[in-house]
């Protein structure tokens, strides 16, 4: 018996075309935003970012790419 489990990538939970375009109207999809579009969510409990994780993660970034794609409403 095959067993699924989380770590296998968005593409093992959300199988590749199946995905909508998100219209005027809203609604799940896939779609790409220019990074000035994107905000900082009012309701963030998070308000202090440690500058030596943000700075490994931004070496990660660069070396590997985005391993997962980043998810916006």
């Amino acid at each position: 018996m095959h067993r699924k489990a989380l770590g296998r990538g968005l593409e093992a939970l959300i199988p590749a075309g199946t995905a909508t375009e998100v219209g005027e109207g809203g609604g799940a999809g896939q779609r790409q935003l220019l990074i000035a579009d994107v905000g900082p969510n009012p309701f963030q409990p998070r308000s202090r970012f440690d500058d030596a994780a943000l700075k490994e993660l931004a070496a990660s970034i660069k070396a590997t790419g985005v391993l997962q794609p980043v998810l916006v409403r």
